[in-house]
């Protein structure tokens, strides 16, 4: 269980016992009204696309290892939360596009 969401009363102390899966569904009736929609289809998203078998190259590594430290050193901003929801929550795993 993420340490944070104990501190913040998200889960009581029997969350200590409890599942990844158990967790996962306190969490789901814990969610604001308006996230449920968003989080359904990142579930939806998580289950159909399966595994993923690709690897990753020593240069792809790299490459993230530095764009990571460009981030944390203040030198690359990252992009917002909502660009990246608007870019990527509304596509479904087999490219459909949900309405907003």
């Amino acid at each position: 269980m993420p340490a944070g969401l104990a501190a913040r009363g998200i889960l009581g102390e029997s969350a200590k016992t409890m599942t990844a899966r158990e967790v996962l569904h306190h969490l789901i009736d814990e969610l604001p009204p308006a996230e449920v929609e968003t989080a359904r289809r990142f579930l939806e998203f998580l289950c159909l696309a399966g595994p993923s078998e690709e690897s990753v190259s020593s240069d792809e590594l790299a490459a993230s290892d530095a764009a990571w430290r460009d981030y944390t050193e203040g030198r690359d901003p990252g992009e917002s939360l909502e660009k990246v929801r608007k870019e990527l929550l509304h596509i479904g795993p087999r490219g459909d596009v949900y309405k907003k």
